[in-house]
């Protein structure tokens, strides 16, 4: 059974579609939904995107969650093992528990609001990186794709 979110504990929720580059530059829509929930110091969620300039979707157990201010970083491991196979028929090979770290920024409600932003969700396939703790070490971190659609930050 999965706990829930008690009122008052720290989150991160949402989703939607936003742009983003290929591994050749082109800019293509991806669609994210994630969640992740502090319970008493542990972290539990999980994400799923669907990255269309690469044409292959990924899910992840969500194991941390760092927040500040409007902002969370959010980090878990791959849940599947994947494969990406790219124009040129190369392959590359994302295997069961690799590291997966991604940032959101959540701009308010409303028609008035300014659009919430996405970070570039990195998979870490060379090396284990830097955890959720460790905010701004990770250039693609940084919320800088508008989304549509609506992220819910609450410390």
């Amino acid at each position: 059974m999965k706990p829930t979110a008690a009122a008052g504990n720290p989150r991160a929720t949402g989703g939607g579609t936003f742009e983003e580059e290929n591994f050749s530059g082109e800019l293509g829509t991806s669609t994210l939904t994630f969640n992740a929930i502090e319970h008493n110091g542990s972290v539990s969620g999980h994400l799923e995107h669907q990255f269309r300039g690469a044409n292959f979707t990924h899910q992840a157990k969500i194991d941390c969650l760092a927040i500040t201010e409007n902002q969370a970083v959010i980090g878990g491991h791959i849940s599947n093992a994947e494969t990406i196979t790219f124009p040129d028929n190369s392959t590359l090979a994302i295997p069961e528990g690799t590291q997966v770290v991604f940032a959101v920024e959540d701009n308010g409600e409303g028609m008035g609001a300014t659009p919430d932003r996405v970070s570039d969700v990195r998979v870490d396939v060379i090396f284990e990186g830097p955890d959720c703790h460790a905010p701004g070490s990770i250039p693609s971190e940084t919320p800088r794709h508008p989304i549509s659609g609506n992220i819910q930050v609450q410390a």
